[in-house]
């Protein structure tokens, strides 16, 4: 709405003004949709329940003998 229709809506009668507000907002309206009946009302399709299964671990298991480690009967390192 410009200026001018805005001077032009305020200069009118109320009843001209109401009419022509009605008639902009009646094009603006959208019509409903049309509702459709859920064909799966009376037996609805369930998704299949999902088999229990152990989680996965957080964190791999820690080796018992890292790579590269002394063996055991080594002398410890002095520096």
């Amino acid at each position: 709405m410009t200026l001018r229709d805005a001077n032009q809506l305020n200069h009118q009668s109320i009843r001209r003004v109401v009419k022509k507000v009605d008639k902009e907002a009646a094009t603006m309206t959208l019509p409903n949709p049309v509702e459709v009946p859920d064909p799966n009302i009376d037996d609805p399709a369930l998704p299949e329940p999902v088999p229990e299964q152990e989680p996965p671990p957080t964190t791999p298991p820690p080796n018992e003998k890292p790579i590269g480690d002394p063996p055991p009967d080594a002398p410890p390192v002095t520096g």
